[in-house]
């Protein structure tokens, strides 16, 4: 029971034995595991957060989350890239600052590309 609308139970065998339980879609009986509030997420036409991002802003998100990693908490990319943690090795660092610095590269690129654009 599920807020409000009964739903259907099916089971299917797992490979070592048992078996897994599985909610049935209520508007397309399609098996899932887990049902927002009354459907499955391809009936509600869920999407994931970054699915719906353009190529652009899906670098520009991995880049501040690269920077987060390095502990840095506000400023995005216009900021000076942030200095090694002191609990971090060198070469992991050096690493994540090559691959940090390469894919801002591309930002400002793709950036300077489309303002010229829009310039002219």
């Amino acid at each position: 029971y599920v807020s409000g609308t009964w739903v259907r139970v099916t089971r299917t065998p797992c490979h070592l034995g048992g078996h897994r339980l599985w909610f049935l879609c209520p508007s397309c009986e399609r098996r899932c595991a887990i049902l927002y509030p009354r459907k499955c997420r391809k009936c509600v036409n869920g999407r994931y957060a970054k699915e719906l991002m353009t190529p652009l802003h899906r670098k520009i998100d991995k880049a501040i989350e690269l920077r987060s990693t390095l502990g840095q908490k506000k400023g995005g990319i216009v900021v000076l890239f942030p200095e090694k943690p002191k609990w971090m090795r060198w070469h992991t660092y050096l690493s994540l600052r090559a691959r940090g610095m390469a894919l801002e590269k591309e930002i400002w690129a793709a950036e300077h590309i489309r303002l010229r654009r829009t310039s002219e």
